[in-house]
């Protein structure tokens, strides 16, 4: 059987690095650890409010979808920052 390479795997990283196959890692740590940031975050590789901002956006989405939401959130706070 092979493997199919996603298409939404190829899209950039979020500001904190999330992809959709990194999202998948982290939906899967936060299983595991029963959602304890304190040792998800080591197992993904990032901060501890990175993977809660993660964690937020995978609430009732599939990856594409929490990936779309986190790019929204931080074009959205670029924009307010850029207000003058």
């Amino acid at each position: 059987m092979t493997n199919p390479v996603r298409v939404a795997d190829a899209v950039a990283a979020t500001r904190d690095g999330w992809t959709p196959a990194m999202l998948a890692r982290l939906r899967l740590a936060g299983r595991l650890f029963g959602g304890d940031l304190s040792l998800i975050a080591p197992a993904v590789g990032r901060t501890r409010a990175a993977c809660d901002r993660g964690l937020w956006a995978l609430v009732g989405r599939d990856l594409d979808q929490a990936h779309a939401a986190l790019l929204a959130h931080e074009a959205s706070i670029k924009g307010a920052l850029s207000w003058k």
